[in-house]
């Protein structure tokens, strides 16, 4: 069994760059949506929209001017973490993915 996850999607707000204390790696943060189109029982097209909060982590933010609002990428060899947190009183849980492998499909510039 395997915790595994490739996506291809647009990012939904431009991507924020933190670096790591103590380690020479940044943690790379968007948004990205993923959308299913399928014809349901009355004939009528529906698209299905996915938002899913990423990280990637990376020797360098280089990356980052093109990771903006849109852009077209594939993202490979990821796996699906929880975090939990407390939020006024209430304990929450965020589903981030974890990326090892980010593709640019929108051309630059």
């Amino acid at each position: 069994m395997k915790n595994k996850v490739n996506l291809i999607g647009r990012i939904g707000a431009d991507a924020v760059a933190k670096p790591i204390p103590g380690k020479d790696r940044f943690a790379i943060e968007f948004s990205l949506a993923t959308t299913n189109t399928y014809t349901n029982d009355q004939g009528n097209k529906v698209e299905d929209t996915t938002w899913h909060n990423c990280i990637v982590y990376r020797k360098s933010d280089s990356v980052v001017p093109y990771l903006t609002k849109g852009t077209l990428i594939d993202l490979d060899n990821g796996r699906i973490t929880y975090e939990k947190y407390e939020k006024e009183g209430v304990e929450m849980t965020a589903t981030k993915i974890i990326f090892n492998d980010i593709l640019l499909l929108t051309p630059k510039g």
